[in-house]
């Protein structure tokens, strides 16, 4: 009795104690959504689409941070109820090495080198940035290790659905000083046009508005 579903998980991915709860909206400036196909080798970031991953011989592809090139942590903590997904930094492929931008190359932009990951060329993602949805699904308290098993898992099923993570832009902005400030080089990929791109993004069709 019960042993199936603590063996194989609940159906549709839902906690043990409720149905899964579906994000809100957030307005395009407070989000990145970045899109992928289990069968693809490039994938959509924001509105730049055909950007490659950061391949090496021998990489698995459950490494599926660092092929978009991120350096993601769990922030807080399980057991405070309180652990979220954060980008702590960006990778670039450096030969056959990954190399964190930010600490490994250093904080001036000139000193970085090396082939820029996806999430880095598409210019939508930044550091501090935190992990906001699955597929539209709200992440709560959830580690690094059960994010990266779950958007696997998705990928795995081999139905080519496209998963959607969506990304939380941080309110704190790093500061440059004006010495190490360098223009902003333009995002890579190519551009497609999004649905609502300059307004607040659609609601879930789940959810119902009352006027």
């Amino acid at each position: 009795m019960g042993q199936g579903v603590s063996r194989n998980g609940m159906p549709g991915g839902g906690d043990f104690y409720g149905s899964p709860i579906y994000a809100t909206s957030l307005s395009h400036d407070r989000q990145t959504e970045v899109r992928v196909s289990g069968d693809s080798d490039t994938v959509q970031i924001g509105p730049r689409a055909q950007l490659p991953y950061l391949e090496t011989a021998g990489m698995r592809r459950q490494d599926f941070f660092r092929r978009l090139g991120l350096l993601v942590k769990t922030r807080g903590s399980r057991i405070t109820q309180n652990a979220e997904v954060v980008i702590a930094d960006f990778y670039r492929l450096d030969g056959k090495r990954f190399v964190p931008r930010d600490h490994g190359q250093g904080p001036q932009p000139t000193n970085w080198h090396g082939l820029k990951g996806p999430a880095e060329a598409s210019c939508g993602l930044r550091v501090g940035d935190t992990l906001y949805a699955i597929n539209h699904r709200l992440v709560m308290n959830k580690s690094k290790g059960q994010v990266l098993r779950q958007i696997n898992s998705l990928l795995e099923k081999g139905d080519g659905a496209t998963v959607v993570l969506t990304w939380k832009h941080t309110e704190d902005v790093e500061v440059v000083s004006w010495e190490n400030e360098l223009c902003m080089p333009p995002p890579e990929g190519v551009h497609t046009q999004m649905e609502n791109e300059w307004g607040p993004a659609r609601p879930s069709k789940i959810s119902s508005v009352s006027i």
